[in-house]
Order: structure tokens, then sequence, then C-alpha cells
């Protein structure tokens, strides 16, 4: 049976932190693949200002080139209403029922996820990987998963890693203050971010193409 990790985001910008987490859970359960999986219109980033999705997916199809085992999908910034996590894993689990799906998250994501929109549905379609960061955060997240297992009947797996405290919003910080981003994210992606001028200001995020 084929075993697909799914890991969504809004990447704005996509960045290394990002791409340990996948490369881990690839490794770490043995995946055939992890597809990556902009956002769209996200329902948690309502009102924000969000990139447009155009310039967020080239950026992601940049930094995941050199990576075979990394898939690109557009399936949510082609859905014009909100991204649900729940909505996009029964669009999956329908089109390859046969394949086992490993949905990856943050840390941070296991402390609201049973207040996503039709929780159950996410956990009765995949496991969950989560990203932990440190012994304390473990022992924080070990409880709640606990919580999620009783509640759900979840499968939920741990991703271990380094704590690496990167962050979309500490980049587009750095480049709207003039500070490098190199090593931050790929080569690759800084050139896309200066070809285009991205960042450079708060009201230029949302701006489309």
């Amino acid at each position: 049976m084929k075993k697909i990790g799914i890991m969504g985001g809004t990447f704005n910008p996509i960045h290394i932190g990002h791409l340990m987490i996948a490369q881990r859970a690839y490794e770490e359960y043995h995946l055939d693949q992890v597809i990556f999986l902009p956002n769209g219109n996200p329902p948690h980033k309502a009102g924000d200002d969000v990139l447009d999705a155009a310039y967020r997916a080239d950026m992601v199809k940049l930094a995941i080139r050199p990576h075979p085992e990394f898939v690109f999908s557009d399936f949510e910034i082609q859905n014009p209403c909100y991204s649900y996590t729940s909505d996009t894993l029964s669009h999956f689990c329908d089109q390859n029922p046969e394949a086992s799906y490993y949905f990856i998250v943050g840390a941070d994501s296991l402390d609201y996820m049973d207040q996503w929109h039709e929780p159950q549905e996410i956990f009765s379609r995949a496991t969950i990987l989560a990203a932990a960061r440190g012994n304390l955060v473990l022992a924080g997240m070990e409880q709640k998963i606990r919580e999620l297992e009783e509640k759900f009947h979840a499968s939920i797996g741990l991703l271990h890693l380094p704590n690496v405290a990167i962050s979309s919003n500490w980049i587009r910080k750095n480049v709207r203050d003039g500070f490098s981003i190199h090593y931050y994210v790929t080569d690759e992606v800084e050139a896309y971010i200066k070809e285009h001028n991205l960042y450079v200001s708060s009201s230029d995020q949302s701006a489309g193409r």
C-alpha cells in the first residue's frame, strides 16, 4: 500500500523549516512521497494579508524541485471557497482509496485541531504526523495526543526534529526590514522574492500578479 504524506500550509513563503519537517516525515515514516499543498483561501487566515496564491505556488515548486519525493498539488489553490482540511483529505482518499495518508502538521496545530472543520473526518482519513521540537514541547504534545486519541480514536505520530525557530512571518519581516533571508529559504526562493520584489511592505503581500 502506498504511503502518502500531505503537507498543507500557506507557505508565505515556504522556508527550510517546512522542508526539514517534510523530509523527516518521509524518512521516519517511510513514506513514498510528500504532497505540498499550498492553501488557496485558508479560513484561519481570513482577513490577513496573504500573498497571491500564484506567487506562493511558484515558490513551493522552486523549493521542492530538487526532491523527487516531494510533489506539488494545486488542489486547494484551484478551490474558490475556503480550503478545509477535511474536504482536502476526502478528495485525496476518494481519488486514491488504496493509499494510506499521513497529514503533516507543526506542534502548535495539535492544540486546536479538535476545533477544525469536521475534525472526526480528518482523524478518520489520515494519520497525523506532528513535528516535536524540544523536550518541553514534547511533554505537552503527548498529553494532547492522548486526549485526541481518546476523543476521536485518532492515530497520531511524532516527528523528531531539532528546535529550529523559523517562521514565514519572521522571514517577511526580515525582507521588509532589509535583512538577509539567506539560509532560511532556498537560493531559488530567495532569488524569486528579490526578482518579484515581494514582501517589501505589508500592503504588497496580497497583491496579484
